[in-house]
């Protein structure tokens, strides 16, 4: 990968390729597994947050926590992000919700 970390907003998974977003708004595909990029992209600056979704944490700008299901708001992408139940723990502790 010859992106800048910086410019990563989100990373998700797509079959057997990742989709990964920038800050830019360009998308591309790479044949990445999301257990290749966890070990890239490591707090507290990047975080799993659900089986298929990888966020830059400090471009994270709003959780959405209405009846039982998280999303996140990603600054520069109209996305919601899904928050899986077994990441909630760690979004707590890095974002301090």
């Amino acid at each position: 990968m010859n992106v800048p970390m910086h410019d990563l907003l989100l990373i998700r998974s797509d079959g057997d390729y990742s989709k990964v977003h920038l800050e830019d708004g360009q998308v591309f595909y790479q044949k990445t597994t999301m257990k290749e990029w966890e070990t890239l992209l490591r707090p507290p600056h990047f975080l799993r947050v659900h089986k298929s979704a990888i966020v830059a944490l400090p471009k994270a700008i709003a959780i959405d926590r209405t009846g039982g299901n998280w999303t996140l708001q990603i600054r520069g992408s109209d996305q919601l992000v899904p928050v899986g139940r077994s990441y909630r723990p760690a979004i707590r502790q890095h974002l301090q919700f």
